[in-house]
């Protein structure tokens, strides 16, 4: 299992914080028996140089993300390489439609707080300090995690970045958890803004639909009802109403296809 080593805490606990953040918090939370392959970590009240120095002490870095606050950092745990992503806390602003369209700030002395909020659901804005296991939750992640409820953290969630309405039927057919109401009428009013998003981010969530849920077609049907499916598979729009050949099949094409995808 790849966990950023203790000494390394340490060594970053003498300066300033640092928190376990994103989707590992999440899995935790839900007692969900897996290995995680991906550790993000935020650290606060130490700048970008000063936690370069500290890592390169225990590791290697990789400063590709500077102009993000973030630094790849890898460790070796008997011969294994491990590699994460370490940030500092930030804000972004959106600057257009596209998910590049962003000015980003990243300052050391934000709190916690602060950089969750920038985070896309309640469910992903928690984290947990290395520091004692606190839980941090200011947006009620844990409430929604155990009313299995994907609630966006900020009403500009899916203009500041449209694939975010597709990560919200993914995680609702992976999960089996409800949209809630406002959330959904979110996607539904921002709906035609998924066609800002390239065709490879778009693949990349279906993928994960596809693949880590037991029953896709939850997540299919909810792109049906808020418009998400016109835009992104219209194809499927054509299966709608249309009987099968041969007069002896229960469904129509488009449910008859879904019933198919949760079986395969």
């Amino acid at each position: 299992m790849c966990e950023i080593s203790d000494r390394v805490v340490e060594a970053i606990l003498k300066a300033g914080s640092i928190y376990e953040v994103g989707g590992a918090v999440r899995d935790r939370m839900l007692n969900r028996n897996i290995e995680v392959k991906d550790r993000d970590y935020l650290v606060c009240g130490i700048d970008y140089r000063e936690l370069s120095d500290i890592l390169k002490k225990f590791g290697q870095v990789d400063l590709v993300g500077r102009s993000f606050g973030v630094i790849k950092y890898t460790e070796y745990h008997d011969d294994t390489p491990c590699t994460f992503d370490i940030v500092l806390p930030r804000k972004e602003f959106s600057t257009g439609v596209g998910h590049r369209d962003f000015s980003v700030t990243f300052d050391p002395g934000l709190k916690v707080e602060d950089d969750l909020l920038r985070r896309d659901f309640t469910i992903n804005a928690m984290a947990v300090s290395l520091e004692d296991d606190k839980l941090i939750d200011p947006y009620g992640g844990m409430t929604d995690l155990k009313n299995k409820c994907i609630r966006m953290v900020s009403h500009d969630s899916f203009p500041e970045d449209p694939l975010r309405m597709l990560r919200a039927v993914q995680f609702a057919a992976r999960f089996e958890f409800e949209i809630e109401p406002a959330t959904l009428s979110a996607m539904t009013e921002h709906a035609r803004l998924i066609k800002t998003i390239s065709p490879e981010r778009i693949a990349e969530e279906l993928n994960k639909m596809l693949t880590l849920a037991d029953r896709p077609s939850i997540g299919f049907r909810l792109m049906l009802e808020n418009g998400l499916l016109e835009h992104v598979i219209p194809e499927m729009m054509e299966m709608i109403d249309v009987d099968q050949p041969g007069g002896n099949h229960k469904y129509d094409v488009f449910n008859h296809t879904l019933y198919a995808v949760d079986a395969s």
